[in-house]
This record gives structure tokens, sequence and C-alpha cells, in this order.
């Protein structure tokens, strides 16, 4: 289950390093938080307690609320809650153990992981996110979840259920197959990206944090590599997340696609991780016809499909 599960939503940052306050915004969206006011002086952190009818946290440093200074807050507004960050900035989970004694407001679903959710991911730009995603449903039996903001996608012999991102959670939840993947599109930093309060970044957020696994494809180039590796570097930041596999896609094996494939095994490590050949003649994802599924199933392609596959059931 996700740490999110357990935080409030509604924040107030006051904090005066800008550097620090991104730091903790970050942190706090990549949790499920959501932070309503950015308060830039005392003056507009009072006025805003004072139009403000709910109760609220107030993630404040030092520097900005001193010590008579926060007596007078706490003492004018004691129905809010006011959490000092200045010795919890290096310490993450110090910060979300404060924040989970508060309770989510009722009407913010409780996310839990699904262990029938797979969520398909990948770097902008990169090609096949739609196509792996359809491959993988006709490879393990599963229906394929696109989103109705998304761009048209590939068709193939899967099944494809469209819903709106704001409805994805309750219509999962109605769903009885024992496998499903969500299309998620791409991104190169789910804390930025989940910090988006835009409809994609509400499907992203509301799929991976439903997710017991997430597959994030990268095209098999130099972009490729890069928001690979700034993506790597973001994923550590979360707390809790679910078992992700990398793939690098269209992988070709001349000397610059070799040089490729060895540095995304640096970046990846010990992770779960498939690479997929480049296969001019893959344009279908998932044909029913007898013979032609034959031919697709006997493709180096269709053999690195397997393999994810195997990983997800």
């Amino acid at each position: 289950m996700s740490e999110a599960s357990s935080l409030k939503l509604n924040l107030i940052t006051a904090i005066s390093n800008s550097e620090k306050e991104d730091a903790i915004a970050e942190l706090l969206f990549s949790q499920g938080c959501n932070i309503i006011y950015r308060a830039l002086n005392i003056e507009s952190l009072e006025n805003f307690l004072d139009k403000n009818q709910q109760k609220t946290n107030i993630i404040f440093s030092q520097d900005f609320l001193r010590e008579k200074d926060l007596s007078y807050f706490t003492n004018k507004f004691v129905e809010h809650r006011f959490i000092e960050t200045s010795s919890l900035i290096d310490d993450r989970l110090n910060l979300l153990t404060e924040l989970s004694q508060v309770s989510k407001p009722p009407l913010i679903h409780k996310l839990s992981r699904r262990s029938n959710l797979t969520t398909v991911i990948g770097s902008p730009g990169s090609p096949g996110i739609s196509t792996i995603t359809n491959h993988l449903a006709v490879r393990i039996g599963a229906k394929v979840i696109a989103g109705n903001h998304h761009n048209i996608r590939p068709k193939g012999s899967c099944e494809v259920i469209n819903i709106a991102a704001t409805n994805l959670i309750e219509n999962i939840s109605k769903i009885s197959e024992s496998n499903l993947l969500v299309d998620g599109g791409s991104t190169t930093s789910l804390t930025s990206t989940l910090s988006d309060r835009r409809l994609n970044a509400r499907w992203l957020y509301e799929s991976v944090n439903s997710s017991s696994n997430i597959i994030y494809v990268i095209d098999a180039y130099e972009n490729g590599i890069f928001h690979l590796s700034r993506f790597v570097e973001d994923f550590s930041n979360l707390i809790d997340p679910p078992k992700i596999i990398y793939i690098l896609n269209r992988s070709k094996f001349d000397r610059n696609g070799r040089m490729v494939q060895k540095k995304f095994l640096e970046i990846v490590k010990n992770n779960l991780n498939e690479q997929i050949p480049y296969d001019s003649k893959v344009q279908v994802t998932g044909i029913k016809s007898p013979s032609k599924q034959y031919f697709w199933r006997s493709t180096a392609f269709s053999k690195q499909i397997g393999k994810i596959g195997n990983h997800l059931t």
C-alpha cells in the first residue's frame, strides 16, 4: 500500500528557501499530498489562513516562522497544525511520519496496490509504449485500459477499455479480469509529473499508485538513455514504489546499438530489464489469424514480449 494512503492531501508550505521548498514539494506531491497554497511571507500566510475555513497542515521552516511568530500563529489558528521542516529536510521518513497522523479528506480515494494491475509508461518521444502494451495484453490475456485524453493509439486484437482520467480508480474496481494493463503515456520524472494537477498527471498518479508493476520503455537511442538516467534517479525518491521493469525497445546490434545497450545496463543495474530487438516487420499489435499469430510468435520480438509477460504472471 502506498505511503500516500495515510497522508492528508491539503497542505500549505511556508518555507523561505525556494530550493528547500521545491524539494519538500516534490516529496509531498510524490506521496499524494496536495499543496493548496505556498506562502511568500508571514503576511500572506496570515491572510490566507484568515480566509481558509478548512483544517490544514502548514509545513514551515524556522527562518520563515521564528519562535515568537510561531507562538502567535499557533494561538490564533488553533484548528491548524504546524509542522517544522528544518530538522527534517534530510529525513523524508520523519516528515511523512509527522503527516501520517492526519487523516485524508473523505472525498479522496484511498489507493492500494492491485495485484492484477500493471502500468506501462515510457520516455518522451519513445515509440512503442502502446504497441508493447497491446502485445503484452495478447501474450498474458489482459485487457488494456486507455485514457480518453490520450492521442489515438495503435489498434490490436486485445480488448481496450477507454476511461476518463477522472474515473480511473472507480472503473478499475468494477473490472474483474485477472490481468489489466494501463497505457500510462510518457514521463521522465514521476515526482514532478505527479505534482501537475492536469488530467494526464492525475491519470498517471492513480495508475502508478494502484499498480503492483510498472514497465518503463525507452527507445534505443541517446535521447532514450538520457531520459532513462533522469527517470531512474527520480524514481529512487519514491517511497514504497511498485516493482519496475525497464525495457530497451528497438534495440540494434551495430556498434552504436551495442554502446546504447551497455549504457542501458549500467543505468538499470540490478533492476528487472529486457531488451526488445528492432524488427521492421512488427507493424501490428496482435493478430487473431492463427497462421499470422504463429508467425508473430516465432519472432525474436515475440520471445522478448513473452519474457516480459512472465514477470507479470
